[in-house]
């Protein structure tokens, strides 16, 4: 192993580690604490309200109060239940609850006044909400049901039945779903011997695993098939209705969520869709008894591509329709629309428990939906129901403060105070007499409303722990990366193993303590980061002791270089330029294509002239490659694709492919080579044009036949480094969806000029670094071109399912990771082609034993790109630490360093594949 290689590899360590250590004190999860609701330990209990007073209860005036309204017989202001019910009495025998996934506000909503001329297909669909909202306002509401970020199935469906609030680090579990282990509404049902049944979608049984009496599960990840779920719900839900065999049914449709997932929010399909489910529900309206209250809501919404993940109103506004044949609301204020009150998500879960008669879950952060309890203006048991949620959410902080100091003391107190005098008013209020009780009830209803939403608030606000030691140590670690890989790349320093391994164990045994005990890492963690530290300091001295390279002034080129990169990367530190990454990288981009035909201008005759041009095409080429909106797989196998200009654009930049793959063919010196790789490749062009045609012509579920042409693609490969981009295309287009042959074209295109470029100068107009960070800023803006971005939400999920129809966690989550990373390995491999040829580099590096290597011309411009990942992902990551408690830090900051992050682990993963395959040649 050459002293690159052994940087490289100490590199990739290095950046996993700082990631890791980071990862680990910015994002650590909320600590989920073991306890359970019991139906005979009810928060207002009074031992319990004592115990709880006589911690906080500073002042003693509410003690006083208790210890009256104690010796006056615990009165209170609802009359005494039949004992059928846990905390509160039991109002509904049965309960139904309809997931719609994906089914955002204005799918639900119907609008009188829309111009029926606009062509969107998802409105106005669902008639039936409208329909009982208006004439029957007393048996059935619509709201706006809010979702908490990140707006992901997995993380909704906990906080829809623990009624907490699932942290960021989470969102990594959302296709890997894990039982659920805290208290919630499916535990507590089960418990208290109610029947549970289930059908739909198959993540119940993941997180519910042994749970339900009766259960139809059908698979939820192929996000192609739309029917199969639904049918399945639809062919058993009106049974398990009027057979009645059930306290608790959980119907749990996916149709809506892959129509927007392979297509768009507003494709035709999803006019069918919800004609399809307004029907279902109709129906299923109609079978409902008296004792069963019905809920229809959405896990989250999505946006007008189809994709959830993020923050956005379409993503968060999802909808909530609640209906029974009793009467459970109060009367409608007759206006001619009725207003959609808005709510929390997570307030469905008190509010079922206490319908349900069955005690709310221990770490609920909810708010009963109060209206439900208020029937004829009853504010009694409107207090009742909000005096004991706010009970159930006050013992929950309580206990969770003395297992964690997350909440500021003086926050805590205050809110404390704040529920203690409203608490107090009711112990008051329940002494008076039922005239003048009534007065203030309804102060009462809005102070404890208060102070339910101020407990979100908080929790909202100071969920997340921050470990300032993980966090700086992480931060360190990538800046030490950094600084090594300057030092390398300017000096060339003389690398050796056993030198290196003497200075990492030195630095093992002096510094893995000292960051185990100062730090808090875990002793593996303290040890490999030493390491690290070790190796990276090792490499900084021997630029200084052993250099290959003298120190010299930039030249101009790379002065230049410099110049563009450090004003990309000092953008990185305001959301709006975060936010608008994609023009930002279009921008600097098209100035390094610039700067190189300016560099060279300097080239005698035609030669100057010649690449002067070609730097104005490439960055035209830069320029039209596409303005980054998405079109995954999913999104853009539509009825757009048959457009004339969309055809042109496909099939064109499919031609440009193959024009310039065989071009590369035509350097090979066998003629049957050259006949047999040129079939090869018509083949797989052919294969992928005809799987994209048949895949948007045929019927929705007609092209199964079609759905396994992506195998013959992903089975053919070759391993010569003048035909791995050729290799790499037939997946890559496939999975990238149909829009991608024009940005690849434009690439590829790129990287041929370039290469042409290169011939013209020769070695000695070769300086590495201009190239290579062009190449970079082409990687990154091939990211942006093809629809993906900095949010989770542009997460290309449908081509995970390329070519496959079953979900399989490695396969799929590789199909996922080269349809968003894929083109970094384009233009690593792109750089590869670009180095000059050996027998004519004058680099120090190569001499004459070096010449016989490819690899060893690569590695220079290798460090130099992980350098240019390397401090992208610092700046990101220094970024999120100042902004830690920043508006926007879960909106924009993290879902940036995530990426960043990322993509600076793969690339150093890629860059040392390519230069070991490179050395082999």
């Amino acid at each position: 192993m050459s002293g690159a290689q052994l940087f490289m590899a100490c590199l990739l360590v290095a950046h996993i580690v700082s990631v890791y250590v980071f990862m680990v004190g910015f994002m650590l999860t909320r600590i989920e604490l073991p306890r359970r609701s019991e139906c005979d330990a009810s928060p207002t209990a009074y031992d319990a309200v004592r115990e709880f007073a006589a911690v906080h209860d500073l002042s003693g005036d509410y003690s006083r109060r208790l210890e009256r309204w104690h010796a006056a017989g615990s009165p209170s202001v609802v009359p005494e239940w039949d004992g059928n019910g846990c905390w509160m009495q039991r109002r509904f025998r049965k309960a139904v609850l309809v997931v719609v996934d994906a089914l955002r506000f204005d799918f639900a909503h119907y609008d009188q006044d829309l111009d029926h001329d606009e062509h969107l297909n998802f409105r106005n669909r669902l008639k039936l909400f409208e329909r009982i909202s208006s004439t029957s306002p007393e048996h059935g509401r619509l709201y706006v049901f809010e979702a908490d970020p990140p707006t992901t199935t997995m993380q909704r469906l906990k906080a829809l039945v623990t009624g907490g609030m699932p942290t960021f680090i989470d969102f990594s579990s959302n296709f890997d779903s894990n039982a659920i282990r805290e208290d919630n509404i499916v535990h507590q049902f089960r418990k208290s011997g109610l029947h549970l049944v289930m059908m739909g979608d198959d993540t119940w049984i993941n997180l519910f695993p042994n749970t339900f009496h009766k259960a139809y599960p059908y698979p939820s990840f192929n996000v192609k098939d739309l029917h199969t779920v639904d049918d399945g719900v639809i062919a058993h839900l009106r049974p398990e209705v009027d057979a009645g065999a059930f306290d608790l049914l959980i119907a749990h449709f996916l149709g809506v969520d892959h129509i927007g997932h392979r297509f768009y929010a507003n494709h035709p399909t999803m006019k069918d869709k919800l004609t399809q489910l307004d029907g279902v529900l109709d129906d299923l309206v109609g079978a409902l008894d008296n004792d069963t209250i019905l809920f229809v809501f959405g896990d989250h919404g999505m946006t007008s591509d189809g994709n959830h993940g993020g923050t956005t109103a379409k993503e968060a506004n999802a909808a909530l329709f609640v209906y029974s044949k009793r009467a459970i609301f109060p009367r409608s204020t007759g206006l001619r629309h009725p207003i959609h009150p808005s709510i929390k998500q997570v307030d469905l879960v008190p509010t079922v428990s206490l319908l349900m008669g069955t005690p709310i879950p221990y770490a609920n952060l909810g708010m009963v939906i109060s209206d439900m309890f208020g029937l004829n203006g009853d504010l009694a048991q409107r207090v009742h129901a909000l005096r004991t949620n706010a009970w159930q959410v006050q013992r929950y902080l309580h206990e969770y403060s003395t297992e964690s100091d997350v909440f500021e003391t003086e926050s805590m107190q205050h809110l404390t105070s704040e529920f203690l005098a409203v608490d107090g008013q009711y112990l008051d209020a329940t002494l008076e007499d039922a005239g003048r009780r009534n007065v203030v009830l309804e102060d009462i209803v809005s102070r404890y409303e208060k102070v339910l939403l101020r407990s979100g608030e908080l929790c909202r606000e100071k969920w997340t722990v921050f470990n300032l030691e993980f966090m700086a140590h992480g931060l360190f670690l990538t800046i030490l990366t950094a600084l090594a890989a300057t030092c390398y790349v300017g000096f060339e320093p003389v690398l050796s193993a056993p030198g290196m391994a003497k200075s990492v164990l030195a630095s093992v045994v002096m510094l893995s303590p000292i960051t185990h005990i100062v730090v808090g890492l875990s002793a593996l963690s303290s040890i490999a980061s030493s390491a690290c530290i070790g190796a990276l300091l090792r490499v900084i001295y021997d630029a200084f002791v052993s250099a290959r390279r003298d120190f010299v002034f930039p030249s101009i080129p790379v002065a230049g270089t410099l110049f563009i990169i450090g004003c990309y990367m000092e953008g990185l530190f305001t959301s709006s330029l975060i936010s608008q990454d994609g023009l930002a990288v279009r921008y600097f981009a098209v100035s390094m294509a610039l700067l190189l035909g300016l560099f060279d201008l300097r080239l005698p005759g035609v030669d100057g002239f010649i690449s002067v041009l070609s730097a104005l095409a490439i960055a035209i080429l830069l320029r039209i490659m596409g303005e980054g909106e998405s079109f995954g797989p999913g999104a853009l196998l539509s009825d757009e694709f048959f457009s004339p200009s969309q055809l042109f654009q496909t099939y064109a930049g499919l031609v440009v492919l193959a024009a310039f793959m065989v071009a590369q063919i035509s350097k090979l010196n066998q003629p049957v080579m050259r006949v047999l790789l040129t079939v090869w490749l018509a083949s797989i062009l052919v294969v992928i044009g005809v799987y994209w045609y048949k895949d948007v012509s045929t019927t929705l579920d007609s092209h199964a036949s079609f759905h396994y042409l992506p195998n013959y693609v992903y089975t053919n490969r070759d391993t010569s480094i003048s035909l791995l981009l050729g290799a790499l295309t037939g997946p890559l287009l496939l999975v990238q969806g149909a829009r991608s042959p024009s940005v690849y074209a434009a690439a590829y295109s790129i990287i041929g000029l370039l290469e042409a470029r290169r011939k013209r100068i020769g070695s000695r107009g070769w300086t590495g670094i201009p190239e290579t960070t062009f190449m970079w800023f082409l990687g990154v803006r091939v990211y942006f071109a093809t629809g993906h971005t900095n949010a989770f939400s542009s997460l290309q999920v449908s081509a995970a399912f390329v070519g496959f129809e079953t979900f399989e966690f490695y396969r799929s989550g590789a199909l996922l990771a080269l349809n968003t990373f894929g083109m970094y390995l384009v233009c690593i491999i792109g750089l590869a082609l670009l180095c000059p040829d050996l027998d004519e580099a004058s680099s120090p590096r190569l001499h004459k034993r070096d010449s016989r290597h490819l690899g060893y011309a690569f590695e220079r411009p290798a460090i130099c790109m992980m350098f240019l990942n390397a401090v992208r992902a610092g700046l990101s990551t220094l970024n999120t630490l100042i902004q830690r408690r920043h508006l926007m830090v879960w909106d924009i900051f993290a879902p940036k360093l995530v990426f960043d992050t990322v993509a600076m682990v793969l690339v150093d993963v890629l860059v040392v594949a390519v230069v070991r395959a490179a050395r082999r040649l």
